[in-house]
C-alpha cells in the first residue's frame, strides 16, 4: 500500500516538490512568449476599440439597437485580453529568482 495516495509507483509523488519544466524555459524564450502575448492584447484591445466606435457611431445615427448589437463582442475580447494579461503576469512571476 502507498504511504500517500497521490505518489505513485512511477517515481513521481503528487505531494513532493517537482521540477515543473518552467526552470528548464530560458529567459529569452520567456520573454518571447510574453511579447507574443502582449501583441495578441494589443490586438484584442484594437479591436474592441474599433467596435466601441462603430457602435457610438450607429448611436450617434439614431440607431440605438444597431448600436448595442454591435457592441456585444466587445466583451468576449476584452475576456480574452485578460486572461492573456493573466498569462503574461504568470510568466514574469516564473522569470523571477
Amino acid at each position: 500500500m502507498l504511504a500517500n495516495p497521490l505518489d505513485f509507483l512511477g517515481g513521481w509523488s503528487g505531494t513532493a516538490t517537482v521540477n515543473d519544466g518552467w526552470s528548464h524555459m530560458s529567459g529569452a524564450a520567456l520573454n518571447e512568449a510574453i511579447r507574443v502575448c502582449l501583441g495578441a492584447i494589443c490586438s484584442k484591445l484594437d479591436e474592441a476599440t474599433r467596435l466601441a466606435r462603430a457602435a457610438e457611431a450607429c448611436i450617434l445615427a439614431g440607431s440605438v439597437a444597431e448600436g448595442v448589437e454591435v457592441s456585444m463582442d466587445i466583451e468576449q475580447l476584452i475576456y480574452e485580453a485578460g486572461r492573456l494579461h493573466d498569462a503574461v503576469s504568470f510568466m514574469h512571476r516564473m522569470t523571477r529568482p
